[in-house]
């Protein structure tokens, strides 16, 4: 569970906080009117602008494609320049194939990776449908814990693996 402190500290929740409360400012809109244009309550909009919101991988991509924008400015403040624009499925998928590549190179049973990744059984069988839907802050913390970035774990950006030494050391591991 994602504690408030947590949420408030977090610079991707503070971005989008600030982001959105300068997409509102340039529409012109009231507070209300904006948050149901960006797809979501007046009350959600309040807990991000006081950075006490958590949102799902789907209220961000929902929030973005109002503001024709990807996910990544949204919450970076940053162009996309050549990282992935995905919707919500697509990192949904991204998320399970490299939760699953890292499962596979790690040399772990899967019940002992599901502990390093802190899920549940059930959650493991979504990722691994491609129906995951994250809060962003759950989404870094799996991906601190799986060594990645969140948006190499989102596949907006590349992540190819472990580096061949590393798939050859395990390999050897297993082995011997």
């Amino acid at each position: 569970m994602i504690s408030i402190a947590e949420r408030k500290e977090s610079p991707l929740i503070a971005e989008l906080a600030r982001r959105l409360d300068e997409e509102q400012q340039k529409s012109g809109m009231l507070k209300p009117e904006f948050a149901a244009f960006i797809g979501i309550s007046g009350s959600q909009y309040r807990y991000v602008r006081t950075h006490e919101a958590n949102p799902t991988i789907e209220a961000l991509c929902r929030m973005a494609s109002a503001l024709d924008i990807s996910v990544y400015e949204l919450l970076e403040g940053k162009e996309l320049g050549d990282r992935r624009n995905l919707d919500r499925w697509g990192m949904s998928k991204a998320f399970g194939e490299v939760f699953k590549a890292k499962m596979d190179a790690s040399g772990l049973e899967r019940e002992e990776f599901i502990k390093v990744a802190n899920i549940s059984m059930p959650q493991y069988y979504l990722v691994m449908r491609g129906l995951v839907n994250p809060t962003i802050l759950t989404a870094v913390e799996i991906a601190k814990r799986l060594e990645l970035t969140v948006w190499q774990l989102l596949g907006v950006e590349p992540w190819d693996g472990p580096p061949k030494a590393a798939v050859e050391t395990t390999a050897m591991t297993a082995a011997g």
